[in-house]
């Protein structure tokens, strides 16, 4: 087991990421949100599991990286991003 990470000064959660290096308004804008870090973590572990599952990884992340560039990041608001992590979740759960 993976010890325990400390908590971010500015909150008691963290998503996938570490918060103190982001740059893109979307990493900041979930690393202020505990749903939307909640979500990231949920999706990590989701996309972590499908890439065992897929025969083509590459594919796969490929795909995730669009989702990233033309999904997650052309949100502005935190509902348009909670509701793009939990469709993309869904699409990885049907791999």
């Amino acid at each position: 087991a993976d010890a325990p990470t400390q908590p971010q000064s500015q909150s008691s959660w963290t998503p996938s990421y570490d918060c103190n290096n982001v740059e893109s308004g979307p990493e900041r804008m979930i690393c202020a949100n505990p749903v939307l870090s909640k979500l990231d973590i949920q999706l990590n572990n989701t996309y972590a599991a499908a890439s065992k599952r897929v025969s083509d990884r590459d594919a796969l992340k490929s795909e995730q990286a669009d989702w990233l560039k033309n999904v997650r990041n052309a949100c502005s608001d935190s509902d348009c991003m909670s509701n793009a992590y939990r469709t993309r979740i869904s699409e990885l759960e049907a791999k």
